[in-house]
Order: structure tokens, then C-alpha cells, then sequence
């Protein structure tokens, strides 16, 4: 007669996939309670919060600029911070860019992610 299994639906084996850290792209072994570690280690995890913060202040002041301005007549002083918005805009992004691909980071799977899971980013709520 085989016996049934004291627990059904928890499995013998225990799978063990590593995680990829966003902040420093380290492979970390995945833990802890909930949603589980999605970063390395606490500094780790301080220092890209920090940095996304710090970077998003920035970006954000010249889209700000940059959507207040984008219907100016041409040849005026807001044509120009327009276009000089829009250039730092793309300038900033190229560099964070940059630092994603370094890190193994692929903003676009981010963005496919959160698109196909049907998440605006602009919905999120803090509680």
C-alpha cells in the first residue's frame, strides 16, 4: 500500500533559483518572508534607493520644464528652455541607460512586465 504524503501540496524538493540584485547585479540566494529578498544585502538596497531618488529629483524638474514649455511659439525664451529640457532629458536618460545595461538590468522587460500584468505605475498607492 503506498502511503500518501503527510503534506500534499508542500514538494520534497525545494527549488532554489537565484535572484539578481537590482542594485549591484550580484546572483543572491532568494529568502526571507513574503515577497522574499530582492536585494543582496541592506546597504545594497540603500544605496539604489538612493540613487533612483536622487536621479528621479532631477529628471523629474526638466520634464516638468519641459511638458510646461513643449507649445512655445518658436524664437522665444520658452522655445528655448524647451529644447534644452528635452536635451538634458535625453542626456540623463542615455547615462542611466547606461548604468542599467552595466548592472544586467533590462528596462524594457520592466516595462513589458508591468504592462502585461495590466499595473499603471501611476496607480500604485502607498498605505
Amino acid at each position: 500500500m503506498n502511503a500518501a504524503p503527510a503534506h500534499p501540496f508542500v514538494s520534497s524538493e525545494v527549488e532554489t533559483q537565484a535572484c539578481t540584485c537590482p542594485g549591484c547585479g550580484a546572483a543572491f540566494a532568494p529568502g526571507g518572508r513574503g515577497l522574499g529578498k530582492r536585494f543582496c544585502s541592506n546597504p545594497c538596497r540603500r544605496r539604489f534607493h538612493a540613487s533612483t531618488v536622487s536621479d528621479g529629483q532631477v529628471l523629474a524638474t526638466f520634464v516638468h520644464a519641459w511638458i510646461k514649455t513643449r507649445h512655445a511659439k518658436p524664437g522665444t525664451r520658452n522655445a528655448e528652455i524647451c529644447r534644452y529640457a528635452r536635451q538634458q532629458i535625453a542626456e540623463i536618460a542615455g547615462l542611466q541607460l547606461e548604468r542599467h545595461e552595466e548592472l544586467g538590468r533590462d528596462p524594457v522587460a520592466f516595462v513589458a512586465a508591468m504592462m502585461d500584468s495590466g499595473t499603471r505605475y501611476i496607480d500604485r498607492t502607498r498605505k
